[in-house]
């Protein structure tokens, strides 16, 4: 072969229009190089469908402005440039027993964890853990290519009814754990402290933590020692906060002159820095986490990166000739929350002291403190939505009642 030839496979081909593009092999660059079909030796002679994903090929490369393009391309085989490739006896193996136990060295746990899941039967398609969180985020296997992290000790324990039946187990948690809350609300309102509660479930799917660090290709906030999805009080506070900006005051945050923080309610609700109006200061509310009231049901969603070149490379170009690339993440449904808020009451003095005077009464006209955040956050939940993918839908709740505990 001459020094100038290159070595590649075919990474995308369209019969019907004749082009396609090839992937040099890492010696030989990056860059796909664009393929058409008279591109090739002996073209006339190629039928329909022979040409598919991953033949090998060799062709000589000229850049023009658009980027590579290959001529003189010449088709080697469907593996390893024509010769013959003995099958990888590990790879074999693999294929064959898909479903059976993955052997311990694949898994990514502590030795001692490691030895401990030596005894549990793994040829089971049961529960071996009851916490979704530790299953989730520490109990991980690398796939061939010892890159890319998958759930679970095997192929089939990816399955998202394995993980709802790990997630089950922990219902005498959430119960438990609805009781002590109760408990704590009725002590704080002993004390002199208003709390209100707000019910509210799903509409459809929600995803709270899409972006966080994770082994995975995504990931979703889990209770720290829970283990169960949940809505962080930072989510809520951020979002509600969010929503009063966007539907009172134009959606301008503004400075101690104009926009949300030039208003003195907006500022004792939520906090505000130096350059509020009331300088700074933290907010009179206060918000919680909120676990929901029985076990959710976790479902399999997929979003599809379509011009994946595109975004990485500002030389390529957003055509419909890249392959989409599903990226799965793991949405809740069928949830129920009681959502929590509390004043002090003589913060909740001065909250209705500002109220009367605020932007928020030129909308509508709110009794008290109370009878606001339970509108307002009504509306944030059924119009715009907490967590990521608002925008598609997700993440919407419809309020069932509230009630002052």
């Amino acid at each position: 072969m001459s020094e100038n030839r290159l070595k590649g496979k075919i990474k995308w081909y369209n019969d019907e229009k004749g082009f396609g593009f090839i992937k040099p092999e890492p010696a030989y660059g990056e860059r796909d190089a664009f393929l058409h079909i008279s591109s090739i030796e002996n073209y006339k002679n190629i039928k329909p469908g022979e040409l598919k994903e991953g033949t090998y090929v060799t062709y000589e490369e000229k850049q023009e402005e658009r980027g590579p393009k290959a001529f003189n391309v010449k088709i080697e085989g469907k593996d390893n440039y024509g010769k013959t490739k003995s099958p990888n006896p590990k790879y074999q193996e693999r294929k064959t027993n898909k479903t059976s136990e993955i052997k311990l060295d694949e898994i990514m746990l502590p030795l001692r964890t490691k030895t401990l899941l030596q005894e549990v039967d793994r040829s089971s398609n049961e529960p071996w853990t009851d916490q979704y969180s530790l299953y989730a985020n520490r109990v991980s296997r690398c796939d061939n290519d010892g890159k890319n992290m998958k759930r679970g000790l095997k192929e089939k324990t990816d399955d998202i009814g394995f993980e709802n039946r790990i997630l089950n187990k922990s219902s005498e948690i959430i119960n438990q754990h609805q009781k002590r809350q109760e408990w704590i609300f009725d002590k704080m309102k002993e004390q002199g402290i208003t709390v209100i509660g707000i019910d509210a479930a799903t509409d459809w799917r929600m995803v709270i933590g899409l972006g966080m660090p994770s082994v995975h290709d995504t990931s979703m906030a889990l209770h720290h020692i829970y283990g169960v999805p949940y809505i962080p009080a930072s989510a809520l506070k951020g979002g509600f906060r969010s929503w009063v900006i966007n539907e009172i005051y134009g959606a301008v945050e503004g400075n101690a002159k104009s926009g949300a923080l030039s208003d003195p309610f907006f500022c004792h609700l939520f906090g505000a820095p130096s350059t509020s109006a009331t300088g700074e200061r933290k907010g009179k509310i206060c918000f919680f986490d909120t676990l929901p009231k029985k076990v959710p049901k976790m479902e399999e969603d997929i979003m599809n990166v379509h011009y994946q070149q595109y975004y990485s490379d500002t030389k390529a170009y957003p055509g419909d000739y890249y392959s989409p690339i599903p990226v799965t993440f793991r949405p809740v449904s069928s949830a129920d929350f009681r959502i929590n808020l509390a004043v002090k009451k003589k913060d909740e003095s001065l909250l209705n002291e500002k109220l009367r005077t605020s932007e928020c009464m030129a909308q509508e006209k709110y009794k008290d403190i109370d009878s606001f955040l339970k509108v307002q956050m009504k509306k944030f939940l059924e119009w715009q939505g907490i967590g990521a993918k608002t925008a598609l839908g997700y993440g919407t709740l419809g309020s069932s009642g509230s009630q002052d505990h």
